[in-house]
């Protein structure tokens, strides 16, 4: 066992101590290969992502069980105490957390020892690093991902954002995101990429730089993407919000006066619940998570279905009902506070502009909001039966947008 606090010891020897249970083979690259190949077709967004262009559009996720999969399962390590003993290294600081991750110093370690083992045939030694530096990008980028898009884009958005990078992004050149991470893991792979040398020196310094040099190129590429999407999508609702009622049947109605009373929305909207076809229109979809662009059409849609397959129960109809009420009195008090009160679907797109500064306001001092965004958030939360707070308030705002276009598009 080494001495991990001796100053002559580095990352190099307290790995090479951990690892002498492991036989960098081919045994060991198929395990990694197949880990590898499952995390690629874990799901549908897994896979779209990873073949196509766009981003920002698809979930993705290296959660703590598939370190645990890797280090404890693949590897034979003690994951806990590994990370702790690297923090003692002489070199490693603790408080840079990419740096001093041990699944990050995993990832290089594994890729040293097949450089450096003669006694394996090269393509094994090149596809065994390979595989290894591939896992790291996979998991650094899915945290990062994770935290720049918490909500998801629509593909119009998310295809809109591709179309407007320049070719000077690698996405541009390489054709999807699978050769995106291919041509990152050349800088270690390569014998002339800027890292290679390092990783066959696994000095402690060397590698430290190393995960930092490659966790800050996918946090710049992911950063310069995330300001290109901010700036197409504050251009794009600015377009979407004037031409907006061309994609609506009908837009060129009349509407007497939204100070007649909201009962005819209201009814509207009770009376064509119950048939999916006519109460869940895909053009309203679509204009909706435009307008609120955090959400996404698939959860809209399944939030919609939802309320048509339950209204008719006695446990949420009561609730559907207050809420679809709430959502047409509140925005009609609203629009009319702002002048507007004798208008025509062709001031669709100034309405919903005000709709979606009302809704995405914080309001905190109107209790009748506040009520219904907790009914509406409570019912969008049993639609999508998920948890997460930001989808489901993302998803509760294009609600509210939804059922007030639907109501003023429908009623004659």
């Amino acid at each position: 066992m080494v001495d991990i606090k001796h100053p002559v010891y580095g990352l190099k020897n307290l790995l090479d101590d951990r690892f002498t249970h492991v036989q960098f083979d081919d045994d060991l690259y198929k395990r990694l290969l197949s880990f590898k190949q499952n995390w690629m077709s874990r799901s549908d967004d897994h896979s779209l992502f990873l073949g196509g262009t766009i981003i920002g559009a698809y979930r993705l996720s290296f959660t703590g069980q598939d370190d645990l999969e890797i280090a404890e399962e693949i590897l034979g390590l003690d994951l806990e105490k590994l990370q702790n003993d690297i923090w003692e290294v002489k070199g490693v600081v603790k408080e840079h957390k990419i740096a001093s991750n041990a699944m990050n110093i995993i990832f290089m370690y594994v890729a040293y020892r097949f450089f450096t083992n003669k006694k394996i045939s090269e393509r094994i030694r090149t596809e065994g690093a390979k595989v290894s530096i591939m896992l790291f990008n996979y998991r650094a980028f899915a945290k990062l991902h994770s935290r720049y898009f918490t909500h998801l884009l629509s593909q119009d958005a998310a295809q809109s954002t591709y179309d407007s990078l320049s070719g000077r992004y690698i996405i541009k050149k390489v054709g999807n995101w699978e050769n995106v991470f291919i041509h990152r893991a050349m800088d270690i792979i390569d014998k002339h990429g800027v890292n290679h040398d390092k990783i066959v020196r696994f000095k402690t310094k060397d590698v430290l730089d190393t995960i930092a040099d490659m966790q800050g190129k996918i946090r710049s590429m992911l950063k310069n993407i995330y300001s290109e999407m901010t700036t197409i999508l504050k251009a794009g609702t600015r377009l979407k919000m004037t031409n907006i009622v061309e994609e609506i049947p009908g837009s060129d109605v009349s509407i007497k006066s939204l100070t007649e009373g909201s009962d005819r929305y209201v009814d509207y909207l009770l009376n064509i619940i119950h048939d999916k076809n006519t109460f869940v229109m895909e053009e309203h979809i679509n204009i909706a998570v435009k307008i609120i662009n955090t959400a996404n059409d698939r959860n809209l849609r399944k939030t919609l279905l939802w309320l048509v397959d339950n209204y008719d129960k006695d446990k949420y109809n009561r609730q559907v009902k207050k809420m679809i009420k709430s959502v047409i009195v509140l925005s009609t008090r609203y629009l009319s506070g702002k002048g507007l009160s004798d208008i025509r679907l062709s001031d669709l797109a100034l309405i919903l502009g005000y709709l979606k500064g009302y809704w995405l306001s914080s309001r905190a001092d109107d209790s009748e909001v506040i009520e219904l965004r907790k009914s509406a958030g409570s019912l969008v939360k049993k639609a999508l039966n998920r948890n997460t707070k930001t989808i489901i308030s993302s998803t509760r705002n294009a609600l509210f947008i939804y059922l007030y276009m639907r109501a003023l598009v429908g009623v004659k």
